[in-house]
């Protein structure tokens, strides 16, 4: 009875041991298999990227550098070819709505960015896409159109409206001549009642409205206007940056350079007037004011403004008026 009772103890101790080393057997450890898999994705994911540039198909690189991104969050090659294929995609948005100034700086933007060199082969191409546009438009557009423009009264909102469009259209003209141009023509400091207004060859030009003389006393009006001159710090394209009334241009444009104000009249010619920033400092030069009294006083001393030579941009002022007749 003994030794039965000792064969089942020996019995029941083997049964328990084989139990315990059944539970402590170490479990496969997933981080080696799942950092092998993460870069294999990840791999893959940069790999269908790449091909989807090179077919032009930009939805599906944008979507597959996402996807890489997930797998690898550090990565900074993942995060600059997310960033271009964003970039270029927008810039063709611009390039086909036309607004080639926002597709220009784009496109530069994208080059700047380490990272797929196709990308940047196609930022390339698009900008002398835009040049080669911009240079058609021109050849097309050799004679002002004459259709006259109807002369009306404008709003605040339509004036600006206007101005806005046409320095859209001014920002890529003023990058390819490595200049820089603002809607900022005219602003003054402290002043009396009368109305400001500058002198052309066809007669007095309102800039701004104060009732004194008021409307019916001018022979233009302005629309708007805007300015191209050399940057001091060598940029180019917009600026509407600048640091008071008072220090007007002399902080942005170099001194030694053309700064030439383009006024946009509302019978759809453009006047112009340049000089050295030397002489152009202040964003009210080339203007004055009547007298509280509504009075014009000897103004001879003021520059005049010639009928501008700038055929593309007299026909894009008038193509833009149109839409307001």
């Amino acid at each position: 009875m003994k030794k039965k009772l000792f064969f089942v103890m020996i019995a029941c101790l083997v049964v328990l041991t084989g139990c315990k080393t059944e539970k402590v057997q170490p479990t496969k450890s997933p981080s080696s298999t799942t950092q092998t898999e993460n870069k294999s994705a990840y791999n893959s994911a940069m790999e269908k990227g790449n091909e989807a540039i090179v077919n032009k198909e930009f939805d599906k690189a944008e979507a597959s550098f996402e996807l890489a991104l997930e797998y690898d969050s550090k990565s900074e090659k993942a995060k600059n070819y997310l960033k271009q294929v964003s970039i270029y995609k927008e810039a063709l948005k611009n390039f086909n709505s036309k607004i080639y100034s926002q597709a220009f700086d784009l496109a530069n933007n994208l080059k700047e960015i380490s990272g797929s060199k196709n990308l940047a082969r196609y930022a390339d191409e698009l900008l002398k896409q835009i040049e080669q546009t911009l240079e058609e438009e021109k050849k097309i557009k050799t004679e002002v159109i004459t259709t006259p423009i109807v002369v009306r009264t404008y709003s605040e909102a339509e004036k600006q409206a206007i101005t806005q469009e046409f320095l859209n259209w001014a920002i890529p003209r003023a990058q390819i001549g490595n200049m820089t141009v603002t809607s900022q023509y005219f602003a003054h400091g402290a002043g009396g009642r009368g109305d400001w207004y500058g002198v052309t060859v066809d007669g007095r030009i309102q800039v701004q409205e104060l009732m004194t003389p008021g409307y019916n006393a001018f022979e233009l009006h302005s629309l708007g206007g805007v300015v191209f001159y050399t940057s001091l710090d060598g940029s180019t394209g917009l600026n509407e940056n600048f640091e008071s009334i008072a220090s007007g241009y002399s902080t942005k444009a170099n001194p030694e350079k053309k700064i030439t104000k383009y006024l946009l009249a509302d019978t759809g010619n453009i006047y112009e007037y340049g000089a050295t920033g030397k002489s152009m400092i202040a964003f009210s030069s080339g203007f004055t004011e009547a007298s509280d009294d509504g009075q014009f006083s000897d103004d001879s001393y003021l520059p005049v403004f010639q009928q501008s030579g700038d055929v593309d941009a007299i026909n894009k002022l008038k193509e833009i008026v149109r839409k307001y007749q």
